[in-house]
């Protein structure tokens, strides 16, 4: 229980630095009026909530159950899968060759390692 308790404690730092980080970016580019609108609210929490603090709470919830590297190797499929979704859902988002190729290549590697990882724990 006690490294549930670290583990977010060391999470809640993190999202307080970035998040210092991010409000001096922003008072020096100007910070954007349709963010600070009532109606939008709810909307910046649910962005904050469901982008940043849900993932990486299953992520280290994830961690505890499984190996460490395992996870690793699961999280790196995140820029592929959030690809797929742009393109399924929000019909406007588009990818190019570049995009691609590099997602099939991120699913090779993931999908070799998983293989180099199953013949390690083999012999």
């Amino acid at each position: 229980m006690s490294a549930t308790k670290e583990t977010i404690g060391v999470m809640l730092k993190v999202f307080a630095i970035a998040s210092l980080f991010w409000l001096a970016y922003q008072l020096t580019q100007g910070i954007l009026q349709i963010l600070l609108a009532p109606e939008n609210i709810p909307n910046v929490f649910y962005v904050g909530f469901a982008g940043n603090l849900l993932p990486y709470l299953l992520f280290f919830w994830c961690i505890q159950r499984v190996q460490a590297e395992r996870a690793a190797i699961a999280a790196t499929l995140e820029p592929v899968v959030a690809g797929v979704l742009a393109w399924v859902w929000f019909f406007g988002q588009t990818l190019n060759l570049m995009q691609i190729v590099g997602g099939f290549l991120i699913v090779v590697a993931i999908t070799w390692m998983q293989f180099q990882t199953a013949k390690e724990t083999q012999s």
